[in-house]
């Protein structure tokens, strides 16, 4: 049972977990899987229920293919993911090749404990993963 729509939270493999998103694709899961573990948080994703049928079957007629979907949630029960990103608190991961490009970048990343972080996820960001090279 949600608060409201936007904080929703369920039991997935027996753990309570705030929900992250759900029916969404492999890539996708990995994507916010990868994200949310590089901020500090516990993921748990299982597969989502298929959708329900809306008539039966016939002889004639096949059965629709249905795509694997995940549910993706965070253990974390106040974590809710429309606050994370318009509150910035979400962070990429960055690989620095070299003490100078971090020491020349540091304006457009933050910085924690002496550590440089990725860039922030934004809106846009959350809803399209970057492309992997």
């Amino acid at each position: 049972m949600a608060l409201n729509a936007n904080h929703q939270f369920d039991d997935l493999n027996g753990i309570k977990c705030a929900i992250v998103e759900k029916n969404c694709t492999t890539d996708r899961a990995e994507f916010i899987k990868n994200l949310l573990t590089h901020n500090g948080y516990e993921v748990v994703i299982v597969p989502s229920p298929p959708p329900k049928a809306s008539k039966p079957e016939t002889e004639n007629e096949p059965a629709p293919v249905v795509a694997t979907t995940f549910t993706v949630g965070v253990t974390d029960v106040s974590f809710n993911p429309i606050n994370a990103v318009y509150n910035r608190e979400l962070k990429t991961k960055r690989r620095p090749s070299s003490i100078k490009k971090i020491l020349a970048s540091t304006r457009n990343h933050f910085s924690c404990r002496g550590m440089v972080l990725g860039k922030v996820i934004t809106k846009i960001r959350w809803r399209k993963p970057p492309a992997r090279a």
